[in-house]
Parts: structure tokens; C-alpha cells; sequence
């Protein structure tokens, strides 16, 4: 008995025919049957397999239940096909379920298709015949898709695919047109042929074409290729070949169905598989496989476990808080242990190679103002370290030339750096004369505290000076153990006292006392101006009641 196998699919209108499990001839007359739609090649089909096999067959059949029930009518006057068996569709996934993925697909790829319209229906002689609420459309008018009629009535010119409702299916020529005789109780499996033929598969059809040329990445193209090629496929992301002991790894596994295959570790004490996630316990080797269905090795892949020895902890020591601009200096590094096999491999790096450079012992070079990170890696672990490069000192000067202060006295002496973000730290203060005052420099060095001495007077000089750049401010210190009277207060009671006797020397009291409030910096002879400045006026006044009696 010969075996014939016929295959439609949900994306080709063509059928793909085997004989006794081979394909026909591409010349064939069969091939040529196969390229035709259906409705136009149903009636050579058993006529042109007669010709070619011209002995007793069976059909394997894979397409809809109408397209069985016609393809059986005709084979009923065969000689030689004794039998024909239907089978569904080959499809990895239910009809609604492998279009409704398709549809998504094509919309994440931005993939629309005109869904075409539905098709209209024409139902003779009054007949009242429920229609599928999806695709299909009633119309009055005989200039339809579809005309259903009874047996003796005239079939018009304008319908497309007449229907003839009878006891049985078939063929028949009437009215100049190929007509398909069918039972009014089996209408429901025409709806599901043509809605399929003519409605739902040049959709589908314009869907896969174009999404032949969306650039999927590999997981998507396993998924595209598995629809296309009706065959279930996976996808798996690079396994490494070696791995070290604790280390891990994800691992992106994908079968199309989604039950089409599985994957298994075949010994679980070197690497073990949780979450997606792959954990690498003992050192040895092993097969990841990937099974399908049937439980047969699709594909393997060898993984070794290597048990190392690595640094497990790196800490950067810098002899440096900071570094200045062009400023060369090294960084210590220690690791632990000690014998690790990548001890003497470990990568130097670093964020902005235009701030700072680094070789791999650890010297550094500051070019730029500003921030940058090195890091230090080994195998499994590393160390960061932000190193700091400020501007170098360009100029340095106090904010007064000189400071008088009295006995216990103190004073803040701010020393002005160029640029201002120069670093200060390092600024040295010193004193030459320390028996007068005692200095005491602040923290970040650009201010020092001044503490006049209790009971001794002098003159001196507070230096502040940066050893790197020679940069150096001198003040002038005095420390006094009471002030003076000024010159203006000295003539101020001066002129006073004998302008008592001699009035014309009055005027010029008052007149230094009030030159000495305005410029004299010492707040203690402010006291005496003003009684110079009150009793000279008052006197003066005095002097003149006497003369005007």
C-alpha cells in the first residue's frame, strides 16, 4: 500500500505532497497541483495521483475538516485510493495561539497589516443560515464572496464561490460555474476553510514577510524561525567553557513551545542551576544539555570548574592626603594573601587619565585640578581610591604688614594664598623674637594666632613659608606694655592748660582734640581728646563772659 501524505499550513495556500515519506518531483504534475489553491486544485488531486502511483494508496490529509469531506467525495471514484485519514494542521502552537503571537510580534516590531474586509454572503430563496460573527457579512444583493443556493436554482455570475446545499459533497458544473454541493449541517466547516483561505492567512502571510526583515536579536530570531519553520527551536546564551570555583554566571534558557525542550546539569555537585542562575561548587567537569521532548540530547555543552586561588582583599595605602599639580608620588598596595595566583597581575586603572597618570607599580603623576579615582582589580575582587589634585601655590602675602598689640594681647593674622583653593596644610609659621608673643597656626595653616607676651615689650617678625614652592610673607610685629600719648593729645592738654592764662591757645585745644578723635587708632586716648576738646570750649567761653562785662 503507497502512503501519501498532503500538508496545507496556516501560512502557505500551497500543499506540500510525500510519496511514501519523499517529496515529488519538483517537474511533477502533483508539484504543479500543489502550488494552486485549493478550491482550484481539489478535482485534479485524486485524478493525477491515479496517474502517478496507479496503485492502491491511502492519503494522510492535514488541513481542515472541509477540505477532508470534499477531498473524500471526489476519492470515492477512485480505483485506487482506498482511504483517506484527516489530521490537523501542523502548528507548534494552537491556531489562536500561533496568530495572536504572531500579531504581537509584528506589533513590538511596529508591524501593522490591513486585516482586508469581511467577506459578503448571499443566501438564496428566503434561507435564513447563521453566519460566524467574525469575517463574514450578510448581503442582499447576489454580487457576493459566497452565494449559497438550493440545487435548482440559477446561480449568477457574480458570485465568487457558490454553494449548493445538498445531502452530500461535491462538484458540480451549473450556470457556467464550479459549484460546491454541501450539507446545510456542515456549513460550519466551510466558514472555518474559507475564513482560514481567503481572511485569515494573507493576513498571517503579510505578517511573516515582513517580519523577515526586522533585525531580531538571537533569543527573538530562535522564536521567529520555530513559527516559520513549523519546528520547535531554543535558545541559550553563551555557556563559558571554564569557569572558577564560587563563581556564577546567568543563563538565559527559551524553547519554542515553551515545553519543546528542558535543561539539565548531568552531575549537580560541580555546578548546580538555580533561577536561572548558574553556581559553580566544585572543581571538576560536566554536560549542560539541553533534552527535548522525547528525552533525547538535542545539544550539550562541557563546563569545567577550575579551583583557583585569588586575591580576596586589596587595600590602597597613599602617601599622600593629596597631591598638587605636577606632583609625582606612589601609592602602596596590599594584598591577601599573599601567594594568590593574580598577586602580581592586578590592573591598574583609572577614571580621568586627563587629571592623573598611574603605571602599574603605583607611581602616580598629577596633571590636572581635580578628582579622579584609581582602581586596582584582580581576578575576583578591587579597590578604589579618590586622589585629590589641587593647584599649586603661586603666591602668598599676610592681610596687614604690621601688628601692634599690647602685653596678653591676641590676634588673628590671616596669610592670603593665590589661588585661593591652594592647599595651606603645609605653610610654616615661625616667630624670631619669642620672648615678645608666642604663635599658634591654625589647622588648615592660613591663619595664626598672635598671643602678646605678659611683661615683656619688642619688635619682631612672623614669617609664613611653604618649603615646596620657597614661598614665603614676613609681618612686622610690636608688642607694648602701654600706649602712648599721641602728639595731638600731648597738644591738645598741652594748649588747655596754659590757654587758662593765655585764652588765644584754646582754639588750637579744641581743635587737636578733635584732630586726634578722627585719626588717632587708639581707642584709649579717645578719653582724653574729648575733655580736652569740653574744657578748652568751656574755658574759651569763660573768657569770653569776662571780656563782654
Amino acid at each position: 500500500m503507497n502512503h501519501i501524505e498532503i500538508k496545507y499550513s496556516y501560512f502557505s495556500q500551497k500543499a506540500e505532497f510525500l510519496m511514501n515519506r519523499e517529496k515529488v518531483s519538483p517537474y511533477s504534475e502533483l508539484a504543479s497541483i500543489g502550488n494552486s489553491p485549493f478550491l482550484e486544485a481539489v478535482a485534479s488531486i485524486i485524478h493525477c495521483l491515479d496517474n502517478e502511483v496507479f496503485d492502491d494508496y491511502e492519503i494522510d490529509l492535514y488541513a481542515t475538516d472541509f477540505q477532508y469531506e470534499l477531498l473524500s467525495a471526489i476519492a470515492r471514484k477512485s480505483e485506487y485510493c482506498k482511504n483517506i485519514r484527516l489530521f490537523s494542521m501542523e502548528s507548534l502552537l494552537p491556531k489562536e495561539k500561533l496568530f495572536e503571537r504572531i500579531f504581537d510580534i509584528g506589533r513590538q516590531n511596529n508591524i501593522t497589516v490591513d486585516q482586508g474586509e469581511n467577506a459578503k454572503v448571499y443566501f438564496s430563496g428566503g434561507m435564513h443560515i447563521v453566519l460566524p460573527k467574525k469575517g463574514f457579512v450578510n448581503t442582499d444583493t447576489p454580487c457576493a464572496d459566497i452565494g449559497v443556493f438550493k440545487e435548482n436554482e440559477v446561480i449568477p455570475v457574480t458570485i465568487r464561490t457558490p454553494l449548493i446545499i445538498s445531502d452530500s459533497f461535491g462538484i458540480l458544473q451549473k450556470s457556467g460555474h464550479t459549484c460546491y454541493s454541501i450539507p446545510s449541517v456542515k456549513l460550519n466547516s466551510f466558514w472555518e476553510f474559507y475564513a482560514l483561505e481567503f481572511i485569515e492567512r494573507p493576513v498571517i502571510i503579510e505578517y511573516m514577510t515582513a517580519l523577515r526583515y526586522v533585525n531580531f536579536n538571537q533569543k527573538q530570531m530562535a522564536e521567529f524561525n520555530a513559527i516559520k519553520n513549523n519546528k520547535p527551536a531554543y535558545y541559550i546564551n553563551d555557556i563559558p567553557s571554564m569557569i572558577d570555583k564560587e563563581e556564577t554566571f546567568d543563563i538565559d534558557f527559551a524553547c519554542f513551545p515553551e515545553d519543546a525542550f528542558s535543561l539539565k546539569i548531568e552531575n549537580t555537585d560541580i555546578v548546580n542551576c538555580q533561577e536561572n542562575t548558574i553556581f559553580a561548587i566544585n572543581p571538576g567537569t560536566t554536560l549542560i544539555c539541553i533534552y527535548n521532548d522525547k528525552g533525547e540530547c538535542a545539544a550539550s555543552k562541557s563546563i569545567t570548574v577550575v579551583g583557583h586561588q585569588y586575591v580576596e582583599n586589596i587595600r590602597l595605602i597613599p602617601r599622600f592626603e593629596y597631591l598638587k599639580k605636577s606632583e609625582r608620588n606612589r601609592i602602596d598596595v596590599v594584598v591577601t594573601p599573599l601567594n594568590a595566583e593574580d598577586a602580581n597581575k592586578l590592573v591598574w586603572s583609572i577614571s580621568n587619565p586627563n587629571i592623573l597618570q598611574v603605571d602599574e607599580n603605583g607611581n602616580i603623576i598629577a596633571l590636572e585640578e581635580g578628582e579622579a579615582t584609581i582602581t586596582v582589580s584582580g581576578n575576583k575582587v578591587n579597590a578604589s581610591l579618590i586622589v585629590e589634585v589641587k593647584p599649586a601655590l603661586q603666591s602668598l602675602r599676610f592681610s596687614q604688614h604690621s601688628v601692634r598689640l599690647k602685653n596678653r594681647e591676641t590676634f588673628i593674622l590671616e596669610c592670603i594664598v593665590t589661588p585661593p583653593n591652594a592647599p595651606t596644610e603645609k605653610l610654616t609659621w615661625d616667630l624670631d623674637n619669642k620672648t615678645i608673643a608666642s604663635i599658634n597656626p591654625s589647622k588648615y595653616g592660613h591663619r595664626c594666632q598672635i598671643i602678646a607676651s605678659e611683661g615683656y615689650e619688642g619688635r619682631g617678625n612672623i614669617h609664613c613659608y611653604d618649603a615646596d614652592t620657597k614661598l614665603g610673607a614676613i609681618c612686622n610685629i610690636e608688642v607694648i606694655s602701654k600706649v602712648k600719648p599721641g602728639t595731638a593729645g600731648k597738644v591738645a592738654l598741652s594748649c588747655w592748660l596754659i590757654g587758662i592764662l593765655f585764652p588765644f591757645l584754646l582754639p588750637i585745644s579744641s581743635i587737636a582734640s578733635f584732630y586726634g578723635l578722627a585719626r588717632d587708632p587708639e581707642t584709649e586716648h579717645h578719653n582724653r581728646y574729648k575733655i580736652c576738646a569740653v574744657g578748652s570750649i568751656l574755658t574759651l567761653l569763660f573768657w569770653l563772659m569776662v571780656g563782654m562785662q
